[in-house]
Parts: C-alpha cells; sequence; structure tokens
C-alpha cells in the first residue's frame, strides 16, 4: 500500500508485551516506532493491520469520510477518529465496536477500489470531510481537490445538493465559497481558514512582482494591494531544498534581501508566519494587526 507505514507492524510479537501495541489479533506495532508515526500514518496503519489480520469488514462496506481520505491523500487538519470509518447504503446508523464504525451512505454512492481496498471516491470523500469536520479542515480539503483536479466546484456543489440539509450543510456551502485552487499548500489553506473565520481583509493568491528591468523580484504567497501588505507563509518544508544544499544562514540572508527588494519595488510591507502560527491563531492575526489587517476591515 502506498505510503504505508509497513515496517513498523509484525505479524509476531517479538520482544516484551510492553514494548508492542496489538491493532489487531496478530498484528503489533512496536511502541517506539508508534510514538514516531503522525496521526494520519497511526490511522493508515491501522487499515493495513486490518487488511492484514484478514479481519475487514466484509459486509459490502467501503472505507470513508477520515479513512478513505488517507487512502486517496486528502489533506485534514485536526484529530482524526480512533476506530476506521467504513460506509454501507445497507446501515442504520452508527454501528460500532472496538476497531471500526459503520455509517450509513447514500444509495449508489460511488466506490473505488484502491490498493486493493474498497473505498468511497475522492469527490464524495471530500464532499463528507467539508460537511462534517471544522471549517479549517473542510477548506483545506477543498483547496486540495480543486487544485489537483480531484473535483470541480460543480461536482462538489452536485455532491453536497444529493444530501440531505441539515448537519453540516452550511459549513460545507461556505468551505465551497471560499475555495481556491490558487492556495498551494495545506499551510496557505490554513491562513486563509483563520483569516475568514476572524472576518480579516482577504489578499489575492500567488502574485509575481517584477522589477523595471523586468527580472522577477518574486512570487509571494499573499497580498493586499489595498493595504500595502504582502504575506509570506513559511512551512517546514518550504525552503528545505536550498537548507539542504547550503548554508542556513545562507538561506535565511538571501530570503531577507529578497524581502528588501520586494519592499522597495512595490512599497509594500512583507510579513512572515509559520505553520505554528496559523494553526495557533493568536499569533497570525497579531501579525496581521501589526500591519493594519483587523477584523472587519
Amino acid at each position: 500500500m502506498r505510503g504505508a507505514p509497513a515496517d513498523s507492524l509484525s505479524r509476531r510479537s517479538r520482544g516484551s508485551q510492553a514494548d508492542l501495541i496489538c491493532l489487531r489479533r496478530g498484528v503489533y506495532a512496536r511502541r517506539d516506532q508508534w510514538r514516531g508515526l503522525r496521526p494520519e500514518l497511526q490511522h493508515l496503519a491501522r487499515i493495513c493491520a486490518s487488511r492484514a489480520s484478514g479481519r475487514s469488514r466484509g459486509d459490502g462496506a467501503a472505507l470513508a469520510r477520515e479513512s478513505a481520505a488517507i487512502i486517496h491523500g486528502l489533506p485534514m487538519i485536526g484529530p482524526l477518529p480512533d476506530r476506521l470509518q467504513y460506509a454501507s447504503p445497507g446501515a442504520s446508523g452508527g454501528e460500532s465496536n472496538t476497531i471500526s464504525r459503520l455509517l450509513p451512505a447514500p444509495k449508489g454512492t460511488p466506490v473505488e477500489v484502491v490498493d486493493g481496498l474498497v473505498v468511497v471516491d475522492a469527490v464524495n470523500t471530500a464532499a463528507e470531510l467539508m460537511r462534517r469536520r471544522p471549517f479549517r479542515s473542510g477548506l483545506v480539503t477543498a483547496d486540495h481537490v480543486l487544485r489537483e483536479g480531484v473535483a470541480t466546484v460543480e461536482e462538489l456543489t452536485g455532491v453536497l445538493a444529493s444530501r440531505p440539509r441539515g448537519h453540516g450543510s452550511a459549513r460545507a456551502a461556505l468551505c465551497l465559497r471560499y475555495a481556491d485552487p490558487a492556495s498551494e499548500s495545506v499551510g496557505e489553506s490554513l491562513s486563509r481558514a483563520v483569516m475568514i473565520e476572524h472576518s480579516l481583509p482577504l489578499p489575492r493568491l500567488q502574485e509575481t512582482y517584477r522589477a523595471q528591468d523586468g527580472s522577477v523580484l518574486g512570487r509571494v504567497d499573499f497580498v493586499w494591494p489595498g493595504h500595502g501588505v504582502i504575506g509570506e507563509f513559511d512551512g517546514a518544508v518550504k525552503y528545505s531544498r536550498q537548507l539542504a544544499l547550503g548554508n542556513p544562514w545562507r538561506t535565511a540572508q538571501a530570503e531577507r534581501l529578497r524581502e528588501n527588494r520586494l519592499e522597495r519595488a512595490t512599497g509594500m510591507r512583507v510579513v512572515r508566519w509559520t505553520w505554528n502560527d496559523a494553526f495557533e491563531t493568536e499569533p497570525l492575526l497579531r501579525t496581521l494587526a501589526s500591519v493594519g489587517l483587523l477584523p472587519g476591515h
């Protein structure tokens, strides 16, 4: 299975019981390796364990919601369920055990087979995430599927229109309203979600600025022309290649020189923030407030 943390799984309980975590009967993970896995990889490991044990659901159910999202590579923000999520048109709703949860699915929900697993298709999965997860997570998913060509606005609109009105409908509509394929990373989508949640002025995305001689000064993540502000999201891997190939101090210095050139050429101020700033919300709000980007303005 693509991306599966196979090295963390074992069908033999080698070592003491304290060193192992039982994922399914006969399938174990080493505790030290398990703790080092990101939550989405832990969930993927549970899916792998279920298949390896030969005890996957055999009642016509398909992996759904967060479990399907992980198989499709759809990004999410926030906690993931401990149990595997399945859906079936025949389910009465919320049938659970310690390993999995079986949810009702609309009749005719499309499914796919991915690496031998039956999974609700990516478009319907994305629509469910937009309905059922917090707005910032739903926007991250919506931006991704539009950017990567997984779904169109029309396809998502059609799926959402086929769902009963009620829980999550307004949230999904809000995700769809603000979804933008120009948002190039999970961090940029999260940053925009914070701005939307707090009624900040919304930026233009991915603008390129040139010097008078036509040379490119830079392509920036966010720009508020009316406020004279350029915003840059510093992702953990944004400059990883440059850092790997050169001196970290020189990389930081080159980025500062780039900012200075942008500020001189455009007359705008450049502000930066990190993943933690956006995830924790308040640090990002303080950064934006420092350049006059305030709620309701």
